[in-house]
C-alpha cells in the first residue's frame, strides 16, 4: 500500500514538472489597443491534446501547458486568423498581433 501510495505522488509530481506556463497579450496590428475575447488554441503535436484560452478585458492571457511542440492558432471576429508553430520547453511570454 505504500509502495503505491508513493508511486502515485511521484506521477502527480513528475505531471507538474514538464509543464511551463505561457502569458501575454494580443492586439491590434494596426494602433496596438488591446483585443478581447480572442481564443488561442495549444494543439500538442505529439498527443494532439487540446489547450484553449482567451484574451481577458486588457488583452492578456495566461495558459500553463505540458512542454512539448505546439500548432498555435488565434481567432477573432473580424480579425485573419493566425497559426504558427512554437517549441515550449520553459516559461514563456508571447505577444500577438492581428490584422483585419
Amino acid at each position: 500500500m505504500k509502495n503505491k501510495m508513493l508511486l502515485a505522488m511521484f506521477c502527480i509530481l513528475s505531471l507538474g514538472l514538464n509543464a511551463a506556463s505561457i502569458k501575454g497579450k494580443v492586439l491590434d496590428r494596426n494602433d496596438n489597443e488591446n483585443l478581447t475575447g480572442v481564443k488561442i488554441s495549444f494543439i500538442n503535436t505529439k498527443s494532439y491534446s487540446c489547450y484553449d484560452v482567451y484574451s481577458d478585458f486588457d488583452g492578456n492571457y495566461e495558459l500553463n501547458v505540458p512542454t512539448g511542440d505546439y500548432i498555435v492558432t488565434l481567432y477573432s471576429i473580424s480579425y485573419e486568423p493566425i497559426r504558427t508553430y512554437v517549441l515550449i520547453s520553459s516559461d514563456f511570454n508571447y505577444n500577438f498581433k492581428l490584422s483585419k
